[in-house]
């Protein structure tokens, strides 16, 4: 092989290692929800808040968080479910979800909350999510 060939050759292939390199995936790193969550005065939503941080990649963008609050209720359950949005820029976010229940009311007292934070890159196809659960307080 020619030089000049063996030259192009290794040029080719360090520009495609650079620019392979370069490309930033998405990533959910981390999410917290804070133990207690404020009742509406009719006790038909919850409003779960917290903190979590994304990297959007190449491609930043808004990342959907979900919140699902579950609470016994003799022999039922209430459940509720809602969503919100935190930019997906690398630093840390706070978030507000309001999570009316499906059914009923909330009853102030324990309840068992999941919240989800996923993002979607759409330029590079990735996609990243993190939950978490644990008990929640439900107040006045």
């Amino acid at each position: 092989m020619r030089l000049r060939t063996r030259l192009s050759i290794v040029i080719v292939v360090a520009l495609a290692a650079a620019v392979a390199s370069a490309v930033a995936l998405a990533s959910v790193n981390a999410v917290t929800f804070d133990k207690t969550a404020s009742l509406s005065a009719d006790h038909t939503v919850a409003t779960v808040t917290g903190q979590a941080q994304c990297t959007g990649g190449d491609d930043s963008g808004n990342a959907a968080v979900t919140a699902e609050v579950l609470q016994s209720k003799g022999q039922g359950l209430n459940i509720g479910v809602g969503s919100s949005t935190i930019a997906c820029d690398g630093t840390t976010q706070s978030y507000s979800v309001l999570v009316p229940v499906q059914a009923g009311q909330y009853q102030p007292g324990r309840a068992t909350v999941l919240v989800d934070v996923s993002y979607f890159n759409g330029t590079t196809g990735d996609f990243s999510d993190k939950s978490v659960t644990g008990s929640i307080h439900l107040t006045k």
